[in-house]
């Protein structure tokens, strides 16, 4: 590539843009273009363009595009958030909603290094934003990428984050017209978010399919998506295991609240059976009191025995032994008592 090779694509690409082309991502996919065209070879001819303070704001904006896009695609996000905080470009271009955004993904990869509060102010300086960009695709993904970033961070509280990706997610391919790969590819991860496992791998297969061969970065990015099937099975296995240790504990609980209620109801049948049996030897002959013993303490028992049966479900093995065994005892013993009053 010459050096007049490049002055001219680039201008052929920036002459028919206007202060619009910020809002509707025109001047992204002119950017992309050119990118894809010249490959990472051209990050310094990039950089030259965005710190030129000879060139109107829209081509330095387009220069700030080139290259954090390539350092993007190189994953080289350390450069990337180097260069977003850089005095010259800030003092400029900081006063732009394209800027802006640029700056809030560039907080999302700070968080990757430990940044603390990085998340939450990439998400609320791009929530401040994206009213402008409801015609960027590309404006309305990087809140997904955001919002994915703080789910992978956060176990608790994350419903509003999920939705708010989904609805960014849905834009997102509808202004891109369902071209872009890596929009189903993140699709495909807020699906097994939702625990919607084979959807969010076809997503994925999907995103794939899209690719071209041609393009630069090809491998590169065939090796993320292949990354992001992994991370759906992650997402999906770690929700279910949740859930089933969430079952295991909601079961454990009910067991032991079922051993206490017993307990406390096994107490109350013996202090009814030791009344009764007060009662009734201060009232009647020996053989009265016996056979009014075995009936009123059988009828009690086998009260008890029917309320663990029918009322308490039981749970564990020791409470179905007792559901059995408990009515059985006082129907005997209500049985002895009526044949020997007989």
């Amino acid at each position: 590539m010459t050096e007049r090779d490049w002055d001219l694509a680039l201008a052929d690409e920036m002459a028919p843009l206007t202060d619009e082309s910020f809002y509707d991502g025109a001047l992204s996919d002119a950017v992309f273009r050119l990118v894809a065209l010249y490959g990472s070879d051209s990050r310094e001819r990039w950089e030259s363009v965005a710190t030129s303070a000879d060139v109107p704001e829209l081509w330095a904006v387009a220069g700030v595009l080139g290259v954090t896009t390539i350092d993007r695609r190189v994953r080289n996000f350390g450069k990337f958030v180097e260069f977003m905080h850089g005095p010259e470009i800030t003092r400029r271009l900081g006063h732009l909603p394209q800027f802006q955004m640029l700056l809030a993904e560039s907080l999302m990869y700070e968080s990757e290094i430990g940044s603390e509060y990085s998340l939450d102010r990439a998400r609320a300086l791009c929530a401040a934003q994206l009213p402008r960009f409801a015609r960027h695709h590309g404006a309305q993904n990087l809140m997904v990428e955001i919002c994915l970033h703080v789910l992978d961070a956060r176990d608790t509280d994350v419903d509003d984050v999920l939705q708010q990706a989904e609805s960014a997610n849905t834009r997102s391919l509808e202004l891109s017209g369902y071209e872009y790969g890596k929009y189903f590819a993140h699709r495909g991860v807020l699906r097994a978010y939702r625990g919607q496992r084979l959807e969010g791998l076809a997503d994925v297969r999907r995103a794939i399919d899209l690719e071209s061969s041609e393009r630069w970065d090809y491998a590169a990015r065939i090796a993320q998506y292949e990354s992001v099937a992994a991370r759906v099975e992650t997402i999906c296995l770690r929700r279910h295991l949740a859930q089933e240790v969430e079952k295991a504990r909601a079961e454990i609980e009910g067991a032991r609240g079922q051993v206490l209620t017993m307990t406390g109801l096994l107490a109350a049948v013996v202090a009814i059976v030791v009344v009764n049996i007060g009662n009734v030897r201060t009232t009647g002959t020996r053989g009265e009191v016996f056979t009014s013993t075995l009936v009123a303490n059988g009828t009690v028992i086998l009260g008890f025995g029917l309320l663990i049966s029918l009322v308490l479900t039981p749970r564990t093995r020791t409470a179905w032994v007792l559901a059995v065994l408990v009515p059985l005892v006082g129907l005997s013993l209500l049985l002895i008592g009526a044949f020997v009053s007989i």
